[in-house]
């Protein structure tokens, strides 16, 4: 799922994806890494572009494979 330049500031909405492998919330305003709780197939993750300043809430993902 591509989510690139939609000026997302939470991530939300995304519990009913619980078979997405990769998503891209690039170059948005998101400042906190959550909402990903049942997203346990995820294996890409990218967030690069945004608010961010600390790592967190990704420990659960353990089919993650990249995260940029």
């Amino acid at each position: 799922m591509n989510l690139a330049l939609q000026d997302i500031k939470e991530i939300v909405n995304l519990d009913e994806c619980v078979n997405l492998e990769k998503l891209w919330i690039v170059e948005n305003q998101v400042r906190q890494i959550k909402g990903l709780d049942k997203l346990r197939k995820l294996k890409e993750l990218y967030l690069y572009s945004n608010k961010i300043s600390v790592i967190e809430n990704i420990s659960h993902l353990t089919n993650l494979e990249v995260s940029y």
